[in-house]
Formats: structure tokens, C-alpha cells, sequence
């Protein structure tokens, strides 16, 4: 009988546990519109409180084995069956209390509700009641209680929700928490596995912000709390791997772990999602995992109201690492939370035998990390230990009883810190006591104290005042500087010029380290000097400054752009006006002006002009360059035509033909007379004489030829005799033969020929306007006339001795009128004076005198007194009365 009531009651309970899942699998396919009190409960009952009786089931499957003995005054049962014990005796209250979930159970059936480990619960208590009514997993939308819109229902088994997580993934394509109660009673993983979500699920969910949030009492909507926490007991959690993280946020709120032996109790991945714990315990951790593993590269970590207790029993069965959590651009902040018996040293005497393997409580590696009344103690190595950190927040932490004393040196503090060279820990209060090594120990950083904490027995109190900290020697020393010399550079354009150097350092611990330069390498430059700020640190922050100038220069003048050469053809005696173009550029500044000297449009006078031009730039610098400019003159002059000349004569010599030579004009040289072949003066023979003129200018050109005809006629003069003493009265041009003593009436005017036998003579009459030059100053023409003598038909240019010529010019005038005779000096082209006065007496002597002064004026007599008497003894050529 003792054997069949244990058999009973085994059997029994799993088939309770039978009937429990199908009472749960009824409720999660419930309606989920259903009020919240259509949620089976267990009333309370007032009715008999008589304990139920058992009813024998036999099981031949199980071992029969006897059962407690029960108490000697216990209610009498039946034949074949035994009194429950008095643990196994149930009051009546309580089975009242559960009779709606128990209906279709026989009567007279022992009920057992058995705990997570196997053992019985009462009935009547809430753990039994939180077993009975106990709901699986459940999804929903991100801010949705349980039971609203958009959850699923209450899975089973947490192997039925990742199955459906993968047949339905796109209705998990959003923001989700996963609601669980008690115990879920397996590990829970969302990876690329194939038993969780696979590489495809997982990569389109792993977007989404999620939250797994413990502690729900199963109820659904307003009903529904989450003050407790779900147990995952030995199971475990992992969110993401290293090599596949989760991307979006994780949230993980009311869970609690014990007795983990096989893996990190929590472990989650991140890329860029944020990961926050809240009311999470771990207790007894087991193996050599850590009792939670947050690793995040970018996002931040945060851990609140949570406690990780390892195993403080030591041994390899129950060693285990701690806490970890890393982030490489994020930030740590935990508060509130313990991290206690990190354990694993097995010991012996005063040493560990695996003191390599000795764990912190806490191994914290962000930039910036912030502890706020965090505790840590009994922990193998530091109570907490943080690297790669910045910035280090201790506000009120309690660090105590850490450390493992090994070969008789006390190893960890309560705080370790291991800096950058640059890390200031800042400290606000707290208790750092009764650790093997420091209370606060800091590695290439400083220590910033608002309220230095309480510090006592620890193995090294430390150089501080307060006895807590100790920093380690830092590496003050900074890099060594390789700089350029100070640079000079040529300006390559208006901005200067591009740089290039490479400066260097070395540091005595880290050896070479990159160098910072402002302006940096390869920068452009201005004008003038810059100084290059160089800079270069080491991991301990050291930072070693240096400078150098860079001076750009301009010292390229410009580039002058000037015409060659230049030939041009005069446009005046001037010369000519000559326009140019002159151009220069330069590297900095640009285009810039040119001067030039003579400029262009300067009238440049004949010949070769050297035409200097120079261009400065805004540094002053100077180019200079020339060029020539060459006037010539190619134009020849141009003759004027002449009519053709007739005259005649009563000579069959011919006669002397007097004739104005055709002008001439040219571009240099202006006005002037053309040069004739006969000359005017010449004696032509009776008949047609071409006359030629040419014209050449003073730089060689020579003018197109002009001809004309000069016709003599030969006209007999009856009048004319020859005997001595008479007159031949001539008209002017003909040739006159002379005796030795010729006297000739030329246009009113007596001409006397002494002593010139056998030679002629040509009398033309002057007027003002065929005069060879200018009158003098003050004199006006009154008469004149050009005497020629020829000899053998040639011109004589002096008389011989003895010879003369006497013109007597007959004057009708005023007693105060004054007269002059002048006379052309063709070899200097002026007029001469009479330079002597003689008397009727004296003609003989002067004709036979032979000096320096042969132009005379004969002093008039009374018989004389109305002719201006004038004789020439050497002259020949033109005669004139002016009066004055």
C-alpha cells in the first residue's frame, strides 16, 4: 500500500502538469478582445474545510517505495490505502481555493503542485496559484500591453515563438517586446542559427529595437503587472554573436539567472544599438564564463538596479570571469548594481595555482564610464576594473575585500583603472577599503577628488594623503620635434606658393609618432612669412610644440610681351607717329602695366629709335626690355609741271633764256625747286631745247623727271646798230654781242659794257616775284634786272680786269626817299650792298683796280642826280633798286 500512494502521486504530478499546459494553451488562444476578467483565477472558498481524500491509482510502471509515516492520530482511511503525512495533508481552505481548476478530477485524487525543482508547494500559496496560471512567451508591438493589438498569443514553449518568429518574420518587422512570466524553462537566443532565427530572419529583424521584459503576472492589458521577475534558472540568454550582432536597441528588464554552469549567463551583441539592463540578478555562476557579457562598438551601456554574484566556493567546477562590457565609442554608465565572488583561485597556503586566471568583478572599457553607488567585493582580482576610459565617474562607490595575495604580493584594488595618458578618474566619496593591493589604483592617468572616499586596510594605502590612491609614474616626457629649417619659397601664382616638408618625432616610449602642422603640408602659402605650428603627443598625452616660418616670396619680375622691330615710312619732316602694343604678366601679380619711352603714339623722328619699356610688379620687381623703331623715307619729292617757254631773238647766236624752275614738294622735306638741264640763264639756241628737271631729297629719293620745251625764234631787229657810243635798246633774253664799249637801253634802264670786246651779254628784266630770295628786312622792290656775260657762249661767273658793268637806274622820287642797289650773291645765297662810293672821275681807276671791294655806287652829279649809278668791276647776276 505505501508503495501504490508514492506511485499515485507521481504519476499524478505529471499528469497535472498535463493538464496545467492545456489550462495555459486555452487561455493564449483566447479571444483578445475578451475582458481581463475572463482570465481564470482561483477564488477563495468558505465552504468545508475537511481534507480531501486520496484515491488509489495504481501504476505498474514505477517502482514501488514506502512513504513517510503518518501521524498515530490521524483520520482512519480505507482498506489498501494509507493516512497522507502530515506535509502531504492539504486543509480544506486551500483545496476550496483551487477546486474550479480541479472539476473534472476524481474525487478522493491527490492534487500535488510541484516548484521548478521538484518540490511540492501548498496549494493554497502564491508560488503554487503562479505555476498554475503560468503563461508562456507572448510578442507584441513596442508599447503594447499584453493581449492588445497586434500580439500574438501566449506560445507554449519558447521554441514555439522563434518557430513562428521564422514562418512569420514580416510580422516582426517592428519594434517589439516579449512579454515572459515565471520561468520559461529553456534559454532564450536570437542569432543566425538555425534552432533560433537563421542568417535571413535574423538580418531583417536584427534592425528593430527590442525589449524582453520579465516579471509579468500573464495577465493581459490594464491587468497585467510586471513587479516580480522571470527566473531563467540555469538557461541562459544571448541576443547576437561577435561575427553577427544585434543593430538596433536592447532592452532587458526583471530577469534573474542561478546556477548557469554552461556558457555567460546574459550575453548580447551590438553594432549601433544601445544596451540597457534593469533588475537583473545572477547568482552562483558556474564555469569559466562571465556572468554577463555586453559587448556594443558604437552604442551606449547601461546597467541599473542589478546584481552578478558568482561562486564563491573557488574550485575549476565553479570558477567564472564576472562582468564584462565593452563599447568603443559609447559610454558605460551602471548604477545601483553589486558584482560580487568573481572566483577563481584555487589556493594553496599564501598562492594561487592559477593566479594568471584571477578575475575583477567588473571589467568595464569605454570612453567614458560612470559608476553611481555601485559595490563590489570578494572578488579574485579589482572589485571593478575599466579601461580605454577617458573620463571616469566614481560616485559613491564601495569597492571592498578584493584581491588575491600570490608569491606574498597583494594583487588588486578596490578600483583599477588603467588610463590612456590623458584619463582623469574623477572621485565623489564612497568606501575603498580592506583590498590586497590599493584602494584606487590608476595607471596613466590622474585622479580628480570632489570627496575623497573612505579608505582603510588596504595591503598599500598609497602615496596620497588619504591613503587610497596610487598612481603610477606617468611618461612625462614629451616627443622630440624634427623640424624643417625656416623656408624661403618662390610665389608660383597670386596665392603664393604650395609647400611641401615633412616634419617627424620620436618619442622616447612610443617611439615615432605623427606630427600635426598648421597650415599642414602641402598647403598653399601667401606672400610674406607664416609660421607652421607643429605639434605631436604620445599615448601619456605628453605633447611636444614647434614652429618654423615659411617665407614666400616674389622676387620674378614680370614677363614683358614687346612688339619686334619696327619699320615705318615718315609722314612728315617730323617724321612719323608710331602706336604700339605693350603687354606684360607676372606670376603674382597678374597683368600689369607697361610704360614705355618714347610712348606709342610718340611722332618718332628719321632714322633709329630705341624705343625702353619696363613693367613693376606689387613686390617691386622690375622687367626691362626694348625694341627699336625705325623712320625711313622712300618717298621721292614730286615736280610740278612747267609750260612750255617761247621767246625770241634778233640774234642768230641764239639768246639766254631765264625761266623759273618748277617747284617741288616732298613728305620730308617740303617745298623746294626742281634742278633743270639747260638752267635758267643758259643761252638756247635758235629752235626747240628740252629742258629737264630732276628733283632728289635729302635722303636720296629722286623725283620722276619733268621735261619742258624751250623754243627760240630768231627775230632780226632792224633797229639794232652797233656802231660806239649808240644804244641798243633790247626787250629782254637776247643775246647781245658786245664791242669794247657796248651801251644798251634794257627796259629803261642804261647798261654800259666797258672793255668786254667779243664777248655777249643776256639782259633779262627782274620782278619782285622771280627774285632768287627774300629782300632784307625793310626794303621794297623797285626795279632790277639779271645781267649775264658770256664768253664763247659761256657764263662768266667774275669780269676780267679792267672790265666792268655800269647800270644807271633812273629814279623819280622824294628828296627824302633812300635807295639801295643790291646784288644777289649766288655762292651764299644773300644779298650785297654797295659797300663804296665813287666818283664820274674815278670810274677808270676802278675798272682797272683789282681789290677786295669791285661793287661800286657812282656819287651822282647834277646832271646825274635823278639816276642810282652803280658799277660792278667783277660781278655778274642780279641787280635790284630797292627803297628803304
Amino acid at each position: 500500500m505505501f508503495t501504490k500512494s508514492y506511485s499515485f502521486r507521481w504519476v499524478f504530478s505529471v499528469l497535472l502538469v498535463a493538464s496545467i499546459i492545456t489550462v495555459n494553451v486555452s487561455v493564449a488562444l483566447a479571444d483578445e478582445d475578451a475582458p481581463s476578467d475572463s482570465t481564470p483565477t482561483v477564488q477563495p472558498s468558505e465552504e468545508s474545510q475537511e481534507p480531501l481524500a486520496t484515491e488509489e491509482i495504481e501504476s505498474p510502471s514505477v517502482v514501488e517505495t514506502p512513504t513517510p509515516e503518518v501521524g498515530g492520530d490521524a483520520t482512519p482511511t480505507p482498506e489498501g490505502e494509507e493516512t497522507p503525512s502530515e506535509e502531504e495533508q492539504v486543509p480544506a481552505a486551500e483545496e476550496a481555493s483551487n477546486a474550479p481548476l480541479f472539476e473534472q478530477i476524481p474525487e478522493n485524487t491527490e492534487v500535488i503542485v510541484l516548484d521548478e525543482n521538484g518540490e511540492a508547494l501548498p496549494l493554497s500559496s502564491e508560488e503554487a496559484l503562479d505555476v498554475i496560471l503560468d503563461s508562456d512567451p507572448m510578442w507584441c508591438p513596442a508599447g503594447v500591453l499584453p493581449g492588445g493589438p497586434g500580439c500574438t498569443t501566449n506560445f507554449a514553449t519558447i521554441n514555439a515563438l522563434l518557430t513562428n518568429m521564422r514562418n512569420n518574420t514580416s510580422n516582426y518587422t517592428q519594434d517589439g517586446v516579449i512579454y515572459f512570466t515565471s520561468n520559461p524553462g529553456a534559454s532564450f537566443a536570437l542569432t543566425t542559427a538555425g534552432s533560433s532565427l537563421g542568417s535571413g530572419d535574423f538580418n531583417t529583424l536584427n534592425d528593430f529595437n527590442l525589449t524582453l521584459q520579465g516579471g509579468w503576472n500573464g495577465l493581459n492589458g490594464a491587468s497585467a503587472t510586471f513587479t516580480g521577475t522571470t527566473n531563467f534558472g540555469s538557461n541562459t540568454v544571448t541576443i547576437g554573436t561577435s561575427s553577427n550582432p544585434w543593430v538596433g536597441n536592447i532592452t532587458i528588464n526583471n530577469f534573474s539567472f542561478n546556477n548557469v554552469s554552461n556558457g555567460n549567463s546574459l550575453t548580447v551583441y551590438t553594432t549601433s544599438g544601445d544596451i540597457t539592463l534593469n533588475n537583473v540578478t545572477v547568482t552562483q555562476q558556474r564555469g569559466d564564463d562571465y556572468t554577463a557579457y555586453l559587448d556594443s562598438q558604437s552604442g551606449d551601456i547601461v546597467v541599473s538596479n542589478s546584481a552578478f554574484d558568482g561562486n564563491d566556493s573557488g574550485g575549476s567546477a565553479n570558477r567564472n570571469r564576472g562582468f564584462r562590457a565593452e563599447t568603443n565609442t559609447g559610454s558605460i554608465t551602471i548604477s545601483d548594481t553589486t558584482f560580487r565572488d568573481t572566483r577563481n583561485c584555487t589556493s594553496i597556503i599564501f598562492f594561487c595555482l592559477d593566479e594568471t586566471s584571477n578575475y575583477n568583478g567588473a571589467t568595464l572599457s569605454a570612453p567614458i564610464v560612470t559608476l553611481n553607488n555601485v559595490t563590489a567585493f570578494n572578488n579574485d582580482l579589482s572589485g571593478i576594473e575599466i579601461n580605454n576610459a577617458n573620463s571616469v565617474f566614481l560616485n559613491n562607490v564601495v569597492s571592498y575585500e578584493n584581491g588575491t595575495f600570490i608569491l606574498l604580493l597583494g594583487l588588486g584594488s578596490g578600483v583599477h583603472v588603467n588610463g590612456t595618458g590623458s584619463t582623469v578618474v574623477n572621485v565623489n566619496g564612497g568606501t575603498l577599503s580592506d583590498n590586497e593591493a590599493y584602494g584606487l589604483s590608476v595607471f596613466f592617468g590622474s585622479i580628480s577628488a570632489t570627496i575623497d572616499p573612505t579608505c582603510s586596510g588596504n595591503t598599500y594605502p598609497g602615496p596620497h594623503p588619504s591613503q587610497c590612491y596610487n598612481l603610477m609614474p606617468l611618461d612625462t616626457t614629451p616627443p622630440v620635434l624634427s623640424l624643417p629649417l625656416d623656408m624661403t619659397v618662390e610665389a608660383t601664382g597670386p596665392s603664393g606658393a604650395v609647400v611641401a616638408f615633412s616634419p617627424t618625432a620620436n618619442d622616447a616610449a612610443d617611439g615615432s609618432v605623427p606630427v600635426t602642422c598648421s597650415p599642414a603640408s602641402g598647403s598653399a602659402f601667401a606672400l610674406g612669412v607664416t609660421t607652421v605650428n607643429c605639434s605631436a603627443s604620445d599615448s601619456s598625452g605628453n605633447i611636444a610644440y614647434g614652429s618654423f616660418n615659411v617665407t614666400v616670396t616674389d622676387t620674378t619680375p614680370p614677363i614683358l610681351s614687346l612688339p619686334a622691330d619696327i619699320t615705318t615710312e615718315a609722314m612728315g619732316s617730323f617724321g612719323a607717329a608710331v602706336t604700339f602694343t605693350a603687354s606684360a604678366s607676372d606670376l603674382v601679380s597678374g597683368s600689369v602695366s607697361v610704360t614705355c619711352s618714347p610712348a606709342s603714339g610718340s611722332a618718332f623722328a628719321l632714322g633709329a629709335t630705341t624705343v625702353n619699356c619696363s613693367a613693376s610688379d606689387s613686390s617691386g620687381n622690375i622687367a626691362y626690355g626694348s625694341f627699336n623703331v625705325t623712320v625711313t623715307d622712300t618717298t621721292p619729292p614730286v615736280i610740278s609741271p612747267h609750260e612750255d617757254v617761247t621767246v625770241g631773238t634778233s640774234s642768230g647766236s641764239g639768246t639766254v633764256v631765264v625761266y623759273s624752275p618748277p617747284a617741288t614738294t616732298d613728305v620730308v622735306d617740303g617745298a623746294g625747286v626742281a634742278v633743270c638741264t639747260p638752267t635758267s640763264g643758259s643761252l638756247f639756241p635758235v629752235g626747240i631745247t628740252t629742258v629737264t628737271c630732276t628733283a632728289t631729297d635729302s635722303h636720296g629719293n629722286s623725283a620722276a623727271p619733268v621735261t619742258f620745251l624751250v623754243t627760240v625764234n630768231y627775230e632780226p631787229n632792224p633797229a639794232a646798230t652797233f656802231p660806239g657810243g649808240f644804244i641798243i635798246t633790247v626787250t629782254g633774253g637776247e643775246l647781245i654781242d658786245l664791242e669794247c664799249f657796248t651801251v644798251v637801253n634794257a627796259f629803261g634802264v642804261k647798261v654800259t659794257f666797258h672793255n668786254l670786246c667779243e664777248h655777249q651779254a643776256v639782259i633779262t628784266k627782274m620782278e619782285a616775284n622771280t627774285l632768287p630770295g627774300q629782300l632784307p628786312n625793310g626794303a621794297s622792290f623797285t626795279q632790277g634786272l639779271n645781267v649775264t656775260v658770256l664768253f664763247d657762249g659761256k657764263p662768266l661767273e667774275e669780269l676780267p680786269v679792267g672790265a666792268g658793268i655800269q647800270l644807271d637806274f633812273p629814279i623819280t622820287a622824294n628828296i627824302h626817299d633812300q635807295f639801295e642797289v643790291l646784288l644777289w650773291d649766288n655762292e651764299n645765297k644773300e644779298w650785297l650792298d654797295v659797300t663804296q662810293a665813287i666818283k664820274d672821275e674815278e670810274l677808270t681807276k676802278a675798272l682797272s683796280a683789282d681789290t677786295e671791294d669791285e661793287l661800286y655806287r657812282i656819287a651822282p652829279t647834277e646832271t646825274t642826280k635823278a639816276l642810282y649809278r652803280i658799277l660792278t668791276a667783277e660781278k655778274t647776276g642780279t641787280f635790284v633798286i630797292v627803297k628803304k
